[in-house]
């Protein structure tokens, strides 16, 4: 068992969370625990298995898709020169 020692204005919002959900306080911390440890299992999870080229190809592609909002933008660097 673990206790945790919360403020009633913390254990407040923390059971009115719960009741949104139909869960009771217990379960609702028990769902935010596994989210929270999915969340960094992912992070740390070798899942991408990609080459780091390949990964740069595919932001590549993406950048090039991209279109600029603004057509007046002139990127080229020779006017800083002049």
């Amino acid at each position: 068992m673990i206790q945790v020692n919360l403020s009633p204005d913390r254990e407040a919002v923390l059971a009115e969370a719960a009741a949104e959900t139909g869960s009771d306080v217990s379960e609702y911390i028990w769902q935010a625990v596994q989210a929270r440890i999915a969340e960094r299992n992912a992070l740390l999870a070798p899942g991408d298995q990609r080459s780091r080229e390949h990964r740069k190809r595919e932001y590549r592609a993406f950048i090039e898709q991209q279109t600029s909002h603004n057509p007046n933008f002139d990127d080229s660097r020779d006017s800083i020169y002049d």
